[in-house]
């Protein structure tokens, strides 16, 4: 996957061909993880981004995506710490900070809106 462009997600195969563009309100990419029929995005921290939302929240909160490219969840990383990188491990999903704490999610519900 890649993108440098706030709300746009390009997914590519192992072939190098573009499967699909996630698009939402989410800002620039910093991590993903895939898993659980899912994919997690972490965004990267931008203070000039025009949606407030992600301005607060970026780098703040894992996005969750079904295959289909919707986001299906958003939760936010407990006392509002940056996220470094995302990764799924068996059932979880890992979050590190850039403190180098790590926080796991074994019950995010990806059905959830």
């Amino acid at each position: 996957a890649d993108s440098m462009k706030p709300g746009e997600l390009f997914v590519y195969d192992i072939a190098g061909q573009c499967l699909c563009t996630m698009r939402g309100c989410f800002g620039i990419v910093s991590d993903l993880a895939m898993g659980h029929d899912s994919v997690y995005v972490l965004e990267r921290g931008d203070r000039k981004a025009p949606d407030d939302e992600i301005r607060e929240w970026a780098s703040r909160r894992i996005l969750v995506f079904n295959l289909c490219g919707e986001i299906r969840q958003k939760v936010r990383v407990p006392g509002g710490a940056f996220g470094l990188c995302i990764c799924c491990y068996g059932s979880s999903v890992f979050l590190v900070e850039v403190t180098g704490r790590v926080h796991e999610f074994s019950r995010i519900d990806t059905e959830a809106r």
